[in-house]
This record gives C-alpha cells, sequence and structure tokens, in this order.
C-alpha cells in the first residue's frame, strides 16, 4: 500500500487505560512528519470526550453510565470523521475496552468503525507495574497489578476483534512504547509504509543478567536492527526484572521494593509481583510470538558463555522454532566457537560468525535500505 493510500484512510491507537498513548503517540507523529514531510494530526479521544462534557471531573469519566459514555463517544468519533483531512496522517488515540465500574464492555461500536475504516489497528502495550502506578495517580478506582494483567488481555483481544469488523481490512499489529518510548520512529515507519521488512529479534535476556559485556553486544545488537527494520523487539515489555527484585527483597525479608516510574519512585508489594509471576510468564510466550507472527523475519544472536558454551535459552529456541514452522525467515548470529546443532543450522535460512556477516547477506539480498 503506498503512502498517498494510506494518508486517506487513519490510524487506530487502542491500549489499556494506563498506558498512557499520549506521549507515545505525539512522538510516533514528529517522526512521521520528520520522515513523510507531511503533516500530522492527533486525536486523543478521552480529551475530547471530557470536552464534550465539562461537567465531569478528570479521572472519573468511566464511572458514567455505559449509555452516556456510549454517547459521547460516538459523539467524537463522528466529529473526528467530519474533521478528517484525507491529505493528512490523522492518528487516533483510543481504546478498544474497557474493564471499570461496570465490567468490562467494548469500547467501539461496528458502525463508527466502518465509516472510520482505519488503515492499522496498533495496540500499545507496556510494563504491567507501569500501567497500575500511572492508574493510580490518575485515577480514583481501586484495582490491582492482577487486574491490569487482565485489562491488557481484554484490550488485545478487543483490538483484534475490531479489526475483524472493518470492510476493508486493517492491519492489527502489537506495539512497545519501549523505555523512553524508543520504538516511536519503528511505529511511524509502519504507519508509512507496512510492508515494510518487519524483524524480531531474538536473544538471551535471563542467562545474561550477569554479564555486562555480553549486554552491551546484545543491545548494540538491538540498535543496529532498529536502525534499518522495523522491529518489534520483546525486551520492551521486560516484566520478569520487577520478578527478580521481588524475590530479592523478599529473601532479605521485605514487603516492598522500589522501582522507577515516569521519572519517580515508587515502592511495589513483593507479595503482589511474586503473585503475577505464572500470569507475567504466559503474556510473555503469547505476546513474543504474536510478535513473531507480525513479523517477516526473526533475526538471533547468540552469545558463548564463559566456558565456551553458546548461551542458547529455551526461550530463544522456541522463538526460532515458532518462526520457522511459521514461514517467517530466520537468520542467526551464532558467537560460540562450537558448531550449532542441525536442530539450528536445519531450521535457519542462514547462520552467521557476526553481525557484519549478517547485515552484508542482508545488502547482497536487497533487504537493507539504499542508506545503510
Amino acid at each position: 500500500m503506498s503512502s498517498i493510500q494510506q494518508l486517506s484512510r487513519p490510524v487506530m491507537f487502542t491500549g489499556q487505560v494506563g498506558v498512557d498513548k499520549g506521549p507515545f503517540i505525539n512522538k510516533v507523529a514528529q517522526s512521521l512528519r520528520e520522515l513523510s514531510g507531511t503533516d500530522v494530526r492527533v486525536y486523543n479521544t478521552g480529551s475530547m470526550m471530557y470536552e464534550e462534557d465539562l461537567s465531569i471531573p478528570r479521572g472519573e469519566i468511566l464511572k458514567l453510565p455505559r449509555g452516556h459514555l456510549r454517547a459521547l463517544r460516538r459523539s467524537v468519533m463522528r466529529r473526528i470523521i467530519a474533521e478528517r483531512d484525507p491529505k493528512l496522517w490523522t492518528l487516533i488515540s483510543s481504546h478498544a475496552s474497557f474493564r471499570w465500574a461496570h465490567g468490562l464492555f467494548p469500547a467501539q461500536d461496528p458502525d463508527i468503525l466502518a465509516t472510520l475504516s482505519p488503515s492499522l489497528m496498533i495496540n500499545v502495550v507496556d510494563n504491567v507495574h507501569l500501567v497500575h502506578e500511572r492508574l493510580r495517580r490518575d485515577h480514583v478506582l481501586p484495582h490491582t497489578m492482577d487486574d491490569v494483567m487482565v485489562a491488557r488481555e481484554a484490550e488485545l483481544c478487543f483490538s483484534d476483534l475490531m479489526a475483524t469488523w472493518l470492510p476493508a481490512p486493517a492491519l492489527p499489529f502489537i506495539a512497545a512504547r519501549g523505555p523512553h518510548d524508543r520504538r516511536a520512529e519503528s511505529v511511524a515507519r509502519l504507519i508509512i509504509d507496512p510492508t515494510q521488512t518487519k524483524v524480531y529479534p531474538s536473544f538471551p535476556m535471563t542467562h545474561v543478567m550477569d554479564m555486562p559485556e555480553v549486554l552491551q553486544r546484545i543491545d548494540a545488537f538491538r540498535d543496529r536492527l532498529a536502525e534499518s527494520f522495523i522491529v518489534f523487539d520483546p525486551a520492551d515489555v521486560d516484566e520478569k526484572g520487577i520478578v527478580f527484585m521481588a524475590k530479592a527483597a523478599q529473601e532479605k525479608g521485605q514487603e516492598t521494593f522500589s522501582v522507577m516510574v515516569d521519572e519517580s519512585e515508587v515502592n511495589l508489594s513483593v507479595a503482589e509481583v511474586l503473585a503475577l509471576d505464572l500470569q507475567i510468564d504466559r503474556q510473555i510466550c503469547d505476546r513474543d510470538f504474536r510478535l513473531i507472527e507480525q513479523s517477516n523475519m526473526i533475526v538471533s544472536l547468540v552469545p558463548d558463555l564463559p566456558d565456551g558454551k553458546p548461551s542458547l535459552s529455551s526461550g530463544v529456541e522456541r522463538e526460532l522454532h515458532h518462526a520457522f514452522v511459521s514461514g517467517k525467515r530466520v537468520y542467526v548470529v551464532w558467537l560460540p566457537k562450537r558448531a550449532p546443532s542441525p536442530f539450528i543450522s536445519n531450521h535457519a535460512h542462514g547462520v552467521f560468525s557476526n553481525e557484519d556477516e549478517l547485515f552484508a547477506h542482508f545488502k547482497t539480498k536487497g533487504l537493507l535500505p539504499i542508506a545503510a
């Protein structure tokens, strides 16, 4: 689909309450202006609903009767449809579902979505503890971190469902904000041309946590991929980190531990985080497989350990297998001196001894942008 065709259809961003999509979408809009040379208009449906009814206290809109809430939302969406300029990029910040005072219910109506006809549905996700703390900061309804986990799954499910309501197909994607909204440019590239090569970077995480040199090389590898491709990086949502922190705090007899949320230090409950461990693992597996499925290829970096053995985690092996049987291109950068097993080499479209060899192959195959 060309950029001109894309411009004629808006892009809808969904994401659970508390993801705080606004700053991220604004950065996507800025990257979009810089990359395309075309202006962008951003609609925040939540802010517009408050403007429609000034009597609603900030942070309490979801306490309204569902009929009033739906009428406000439909009024705002009709306004967007009427105002939209097909010569500008149109980004809409909204939700697919709400799990709040009235239980779980959809946030959109099929007839409105059909008229709007977005070209992309991008479900924005973030770490559970960040969403949890933003909800405590900005909203008055009591909730738990478990509520946040359940709401995230519901939002993803409803986002996928919404994409099927449209007369013209909309591609559904999951996109993590990433630390400091680092993935805004990648999302902007996706909006400009959804057919661009999309990459899932695969690498060990838990096994190398105490190996700074390996972590530095992995980070450089991730950055290099992000310079040339649209990336869906699994480490942009890193919730196992707070589980490890909770376990360390528990061993010290602590009931809480501190983390940074949006430049502020907050305390998390050790018991509450540990209770999420299994659910975090399940969502990691589901989300990472979805990220692989929305990518064109997986590129894995396998470092070597001090004893010369490969740092090949079970997670990386499962990701490589899932990508291969899903028909994705599979590439492996194999750093250990010991040769990879046939279960790696026979299920990859290329195995390389370093990152430069990999990118030279990409260049030969015409997969890199001209600037690269």
